[in-house]
C-alpha cells in the first residue's frame, strides 16, 4: 500500500520507500528529510550519507541542504526570538512553527548551526564515491590498496585487450577460420567491443562456464566442417528436398531467409557449393545455417517438427559450436585481462570498485568489520535515483543499512531508464516490495501547469501504460491556486498543453518511410520552432508576460547526430542552440584547429605548417593577410611559434597555446562569430585535457600529444571530461538526446522522434539476459536463437527493450513546464512506439509476445486513422493539426527581452564566489569561467540565487586573468604562500626575492615575478571563498 507521503509527519525508522513522480519534487523532499534527521534527531551532518547518480546532482543536492539549513536556522532563531518571520513555503513554515513551539527549540536550533558549519564534511556523494571512502578508510580490511587511482571509461584498456586477442588468437589461425569469423557481424572491431565493454562494466553478470572440449575452436570448427562436407555431398539434396517439404505448410518460413524461398529449398546443396567456390563465406554460412536444427525451430509454425539428425545435426554443430566456444574463452580472457592490467596500473574502474565490495563475495569477518566501519561513521542513508540501482549496489548498502539503521529509498520506477548501465528495474522491485517496507509518494507536480498535467493524466490513465504490471501511473495534481497555463497566443488566448503534429502518409495511404523522415528533421522542426518564436506568444513570468526567446525551447531526440543536425539548420537560420549538457567535446571545429596548432609545434621552421595555423582560429589571420605578409612579418610570426614550442616544453601545451593566441587575432575574430564564445570555451576545454595528458604521459613530444587528441576524436572521449561546457545556454535553443533529458525541465518541448523504434537485440548477437533459476543477470552467447534457453532469453530481452523505451518516452513526455509537441503520422515500423500504445489502448495485447503487432497492423491498414486520432485527441486534450508547409518568417530577436546572458563582455567576467569554502589555487582558477544559470543548475548551482554587488567576491581584479594556468603554475603560487607572512610588505625586498626565486625554481618565465607579486596581493585582501 503507497500512500501520500505528509513531509512534516511522524519519522519513521526503519526502511522506507519514497516514490516521486516526474516533477513533484523529490530533491525537495530529500533535503527537507535530511533538515528533519538533523534538527529532531540530531543527527550529525558528516553521519547522513545522501547517495546519489551524478557528481553535478550531488553537488546540487549539497547545495539544496545547505540553503535548507541555513533558511530554516534563521527563521528558528527569529522564531525563538518572538519575531513572526515566514518561511519560503507552507511545509517549512509548519516544521519550524511547531519546533518554535516546543521545549527542544534551542537545542534544535544549535544542532541546525552545527549541520551549517560541517555540511562541506557531509557524505553527499555518488555511489563510486560512497565505495572509494569505503576502500579508503578499509583497504587493509578488504586487502586493497586504498590510494589506487580510480579511472573513468576503459575504452583505451578494452581496445588494447580486443586487439591483443585479435592478434594472438585470430590472426595466426587459417583464413578460412578467420573469414568464417568475420561473416559474424557482431564480430566486427565495433561488436567486440561493445561486448568487452558489457563484460567489463557488469560484474553482476555471471559468464558462462568455459567450454571444455579437448580442442581450440578453430580445430573444433576444422573437424566439424569436413564433417558437413561430407555429410552434404552424401545427404545433400534428399535432406533439401525433405526440408523444401516439411516447410511448405501454412505458418511455415524460409529457414535460408531472403536468400532462398520455401519452395525452393531443395536447391541449397547446389547454392553452398557456388558460395564456396566463390569464397562468398557470408552467404555460404548463412546457407549452411538453413539446415540447423535451431534455425528450423525459428521458422516453423511447430518448433518440435526441426529434425535434429544427420545434416542438420552437423549443421548446428558447425554454425554454432566454435564460435560459442571462442565467444566464452575470449570474455573470460576480457574480465580476468582489465583487472591484471588496471592492477599494474595501479588503477581501479569502477566496475572494479564494485566487484571487490560486494558482500556476495566477502567472507563473514570482512562483512562484520564493515558493518562496524558503518555503525561509527554513518548513522542513517538516503539514496536518490534508486530506480537505477544494479544489484551488487543495492546488496552492499542492504548489508550495511537494511534493518541496521533508518534508510531512504527514493526513486521512480517509471524513470528507470539506464538498463544499459547497468540499472536493473528487478533490483528495485525486489528491494522495494517485501512486505516490512514503509512506502510514500509525492503526488504534487510542481513543474508543468494544470493544462498540461491534465492532459498527461488522461493519456498515461488505465493499466499497462507502461507495458508491464508491475508499473503503475499514479494520477498527479498540480498544487492549490495555480495557474491553469502560463502560455498564452499572441490574441491573449491559452496556448494548448500539448501539440500534435500530423505528418500525414505516403500516396495510397502507405505508411511514410523512415528514411525519408530522418532526412527532412532538421527542416521540419526548425520550422516550427522558428515559427514559434515569431508568433508573438508569451511566457509569465512573476506578475507580468514576456515574449519567448529560444532559451525557452528544447527539442529531445533519440539520437545525437539528430541533434547535431538541428543546431547546424538552426544556426544557419540565425536561431542559437546548444547540445544539451553539452556534446562530444571532441567533435568541436577547435580540434581541429589544435590538431593543425601541434603539427606546426612538431615541424619547426616549416611555412606551410605556420601558415596553416595562422590561418586557423587559434591564428585568426585571413588569407588576403597572409597573401600581403613581408619576410619580416613571416620572420615575426615563426618567431612566435618558436616562443610557444620552447614554453612547451617547459611548461606543457596550455601556455604554449596562450602565446599563440596572443600573437594573433583569432580570439576577438572568433568572440565576434555566431557560437564563438562557446568554441572558445571548447578550446580552452581541450588545451585543459591535452595538458593533463602531456603531464600523464611524461611530457611527450608534440607528435605524440597529436596522436593522443586524433584517437579522442576518432572514437571520442570518456567520461564527464569529454562533454562540452556551456555558455550563453540561457540564450540557446536546448538540442538534448530523450536520455540526457533526464532531471531537466524546459518550458516548452518538442519530441520530434518518439515515433521511432529500436530494432532491440539481435537474432544472433551476445546479449545480457536474465536467469529465474539463478536469480541473476548471465551473458547469453548462445547463437541458437530457435533452441532453448536462448529463445526464451531473447524475448525476454526484448520485451524488456521495449518496456524501457515506453519509460524513456515517459521521460520525454515529462520535461515539458507549459506546452509538449509530438509528431505522428502512419509511420512504417512505429506500432511500437509510446505515440502508438498510449494512442490506442483498446488494441494492446498485454499477454502477447508482442504486445504491439495489433496496433503496428491498425497503423499500417486503417484507412480511418487520421479520424480515428482527431477523435482520441478531442477526448485527451491534446490540439491536432497538419504539418504547415509554408516557410516560416523571418527569426527577429526582441532586444528586451534576450536573457541576461546573451548580453555578456567580450571577455567574460570571472564567476562571483560569495560562499565560505575551502579553496586551491585550481579552483580560484577556474573562475574565470562563467557559467549561465541554466549550466551552472546543471554542475550544482542555484540559478536564482544571483550574487550582490556589495558582496566583496563580486569584483575579481584583471590581474589573474593574465596569468597563465596549470599544475606547475598552481604549485608555484601554492610555494610562494607556504612560506610568505601575510602580515609583511609586499613590496619589501624580502617578498620580492620570495618571488623571484620561487619563478626561478619553478622554471616558467622570469617575467611572472612582477605581475605575480600584484596578483598576490589582490587575492591576500579578499575574504575566504572569495
Amino acid at each position: 500500500m503507497i500512500e501520500p507521503l505528509d513531509l512534516n509527519g511522524p519519522l519513521t525508522g526503519g526502511t522506507v520507500v519514497l516514490e516521486a513522480s516526474a516533477g513533484t519534487g523529490k530533491t525537495y523532499a530529500l533535503s527537507h528529510r535530511v533538515l528533519r534527521e538533523v534538527g529532531e534527531n540530531g543527527r550529525a551532518i558528516d553521519q547522513i550519507l545522501v547517495v546519489t547518480f551524478t557528481r553535478a546532482a550531488a553537488a546540487e543536492i549539497r547545495r539544496r541542504i545547505r540553503t535548507r539549513l541555513e533558511e530554516a536556522s534563521t527563521v528558528l532563531a527569529y522564531r525563538l526570538a518572538n519575531d513572526n518571520r515566514l518561511a519560503s513555503d507552507p511545509t517549512l513554515d509548519e516544521l519550524i512553527s511547531r519546533w518554535a513551539a516546543s521545549p527542544q527549540g534551542v537545542e534544535v536550533l544549535l544542532n541546525l548551526l552545527q549541520a551549517i558549519d560541517r555540511i562541506d564534511l557531509a557524505p553527499i556523494t555518488t555511489i563510486h564515491g560512497f565505495i572509494q571512502r569505503l576502500i579508503q578508510d578499509n583497504g587493509t580490511l578488504l586487502g586493497l590498496d586504498p590510494q589506487r587511482r580510480l579511472r573513468e571509461g576503459g575504452r583505451s584498456l578494452l581496445q588494447e585487450l580486443v586487439n591483443d586477442w585479435r592478434r594472438s588468437v585470430l590472426s595466426p589461425a587459417p583464413a578460412p577460420w578467420q573469414a568464417w569469423v568475420q561473416s559474424h557481424s557482431d564480430l566486427s572491431l565495433d561488436g567486440l567491443m561493445k561486448l568487452a565493454q558489457l563484460v567489463d562494466d557488469d560484474r553482476d553478470m555471471l559468464l558462462p562456464e568455459p567450454l571444455d572440449t579437448g580442442a581450440t575452436a578453430v580445430d573444433g570448427w576444422q573437424q566439424r566442417h569436413e564433417r558437413f562436407e561430407r555429410l552434404l555431398a552424401s545427404d545433400g539434396i534428399s535432406t533439401g528436398e525433405a526440408m523444401q517439404q516439411l516447410c511448405k505448410g501454412t505458418g511455415n518460413k524460409s529457414p535460408a531467409g531472403a536468400l532462398l524461398g520455401k519452395t525452393k529449398l531443395a536447391q541449397l546443396p547446389e547454392l553452398i557449393a557456388i558460395a564456396r567456390d566463390r569464397n562468398d563465406i557470408k552467404t555460404y554460412r548463412k546457407l549452411v545455417q538453413a539446415f540447423s536444427t535451431s534455425q528450423l525451430k525459428r521458422v516453423l509454425a511447430d518448433p518440435d517438427q526441426a529434425p535434429s539428425s544427420g545434416l542438420h545435426g552437423a549443421a548446428e554443430q558447425l554454425c554454432f559450436e566454435p564460435i560459442e566456444q571462442l565467444l566464452t574463452d575470449l570474455v573470460h580472457a576480457l574480465r580476468q585481462g582489465a583487472w591484471q592490467r588496471r592492477q599494474l596500473k595501479q588503477e581501479m574502474s569502477f566496475g572494479d570498485l564494485l566487484e571487490r565490495v560486494d558482500p556476495a563475495r566477502l567472507s563473514p569477518p570482512v562483512l562484520a568489520g564493515l558493518k562496524q566501519w558503518r555503525q561509527q561513521q554513518l548513522s542513517c542513508c538516503l539514496i536518490d535515483e534508486f530506480q537505477d540501482t544494479d544489484p551488487i549496489q543495492w546488496r552492499l548498502f542492504a548489508a550495511l543499512f537494511d534493518g541496521e539503521a533508518p534508510l531512504t529509498l527514493i526513486g521512480d520506477p517509471k524513470q528507470a531508464i539506464y538498463r544499459f548501465r547497468g540499472g536493473d528495474i528487478r533490483t528495485y522491485r525486489s528491494a522495494v516490495s517485501t512486505p516490512e517496507r514503509q512506502r510514500f509518494s509525492l503526488d504534487t507536480n510542481r513543474r508543468s501547469d494544470p493544462a498540461l498535467l491534465s492532459v498527461l493524466n488522461r493519456l498515461f490513465a488505465g493499466e499497462g501504460s507502461f507495458g508491464s504490471p508491475t508499473i503503475d501511473y499514479r494520477m498527479v495534481q498540480a498544487p492549490e491556486h495555480a495557474s491553469p497555463s502560463r502560455l498564452r497566443c499572441a490574441d491573449g488566448s491559452p496556448a494548448p498543453p500539448v501539440r500534435m503534429r500530423w505528418l500525414g502518409e505516403a500516396d495510397g495511404g502507405k505508411p511514410l518511410k523512415l528514411g525519408e523522415l530522418r532526412d527532412s528533421l532538421p527542416q521540419r522542426v526548425c520550422d516550427d520552432l522558428q515559427r514559434t518564436l515569431s508568433s508573438g506568444m508569451e511566457l509569465q513570468q512573476g506578475d507580468g508576460w514576456r515574449a519567448l526567446h529560444p532559451g525557452d525551447l528544447a527539442v529531445l531526440v533519440g539520437r545525437n547526430r539528430e541533434a547535431v543536425a538541428l543546431q547546424r539548420e538552426l544556426q544557419r537560420r540565425g536561431i542559437p542552440a546548444r547540445i544539451g549538457r553539452g556534446g562530444d567535446l571532441w567533435q568541436s571545429p577547435e580540434a581541429a584547429s589544435l590538431s593543425l596548432w601541434l603539427e606546426s609545434s612538431e615541424r619547426q621552421g616549416d611555412r606551410r605548417a605556420a601558415a596553416a595555423l595562422a590561418l586557423s582560429s587559434v591564428g585568426g589571420f585571413l588569407a588576403a593577410e597572409l597573401s600581403g605578409w613581408s619576410p619580416s612579418d613571416w620572420g615575426a610570426w615563426l618567431q612566435q611559434l618558436e616562443q610557444a614550442r620552447q614554453r612547451y616544453a617547459l611548461v606543457g601545451p596550455l601556455a604554449a597555446l596562450e602565446v599563440v593566441q596572443a600573437a594573433g587575432p583569432g580570439l576577438p575574430r572568433l568572440r565576434g562569430q555566431a557560437n564563438g564564445e562557446q568554441r572558445l570555451s571548447d578550446r580552452r576545454q581541450m588545451a585543459e585535457l591535452l595538458q593533463q595528458s602531456w603531464q600523464d604521459q611524461g611530457r611527450p613530444s608534440a607528435a605524440r600529444l597529436l596522436h593522443w587528441l586524433t584517437e579522442q576524436q576518432l572514437f571520442g572521449g570518456e567520461g564527464e571530461d569529454a562533454q562540452q561546457r556551456i555558455v550563453a545556454s540561457e540564450s540557446m535553443v536546448t538540442l538534448t538526446t530523450l536520455h540526457s533529458s533526464k532531471g531537466l525541465e524546459f518550458p516548452l518541448v518538442w519530441c520530434p522522434t518518439l515515433w521511432e523504434v529500436d530494432g532491440g537485440v539481435d537474432a544472433e548477437a551476445p546479449f545480457r539476459a536474465w536467469d529465474p533459476s539463478q536469480q541473476r543477470r548471465v551473458l547469453e552467447l548462445s547463437r541458437r536463437s530457435g533452441s532453448s534457453p536462448r529463445a526464451e532469453r531473447l524475448m525476454e530481452a526484448r520485451l524488456e527493450g521495449w518496456q524501457e523505451r515506453l519509460r524513456l518516452g515517459y521521460v520525454a513526455l515529462t520535461r515539458a513546464k507549459h506546452q509538449l509537441c509530438l509528431d505522428w503520422g502512419r509511420i512504417k515500423d512505429s506500432g511500437a512506439s509510446l505515440p502508438a500504445w498510449l494512442l490506442h489502448p483498446e488494441l494492446r495485447q498485454q499477454e502477447a509476445e508482442q504486445p504491439w503487432q495489433a496496433i503496428a497492423d491498425h497503423i499500417s491498414r486503417a484507412s480511418d486513422l487520421r479520424q480515428a486520432l482527431q477523435h482520441r485527441c478531442d477526448e485527451l486534450g491534446i490540439h491536432l493539426e497538419d504539418l504547415n508547409p509554408e516557410a516560416p518568417p523571418a527569426y527577429r530577436p526582441a532586444a528586451n527581452t534576450q536573457p541576461l546572458a546573451a548580453a555578456a563582455a567580450m571577455i567574460p567576467p570571472r564567476r562571483p564566489i560569495s560562499s565560505w569554502g575551502r579553496w586551491s589555487y585550481s579552483r580560484l582558477h577556474d573562475q574565470s569561467q562563467t557559467l549561465s544559470p541554466s549550466a551552472r543548475e546543471e554542475e550544482g548551482f542555484d540559478p536564482d540565487r544571483e550574487s550582490s554587488p556589495e558582496d566583496p567576491g563580486g569584483a575579481e581584479d584583471p590581474c589573474w586573468r593574465e596569468l597563465p594556468g596549470g599544475a606547475s603554475f598552481g604549485t608555484l603560487v601554492h610555494a610562494i604562500l607556504e612560506q610568505l607572512d601575510f602580515e609583511a610588505d609586499l613590496s619589501s625586498p624580502e617578498v620580492r626575492q620570495l618571488v623571484r626565486d620561487e619563478v626561478a625554481r619553478s622554471g616558467l618565465d622570469p617575467q611572472l615575478s612582477n605581475s605575480l607579486l600584484g596578483a598576490i596581493e589582490v587575492l591576500l585582501q579578499r575574504p575566504l571563498g572569495g
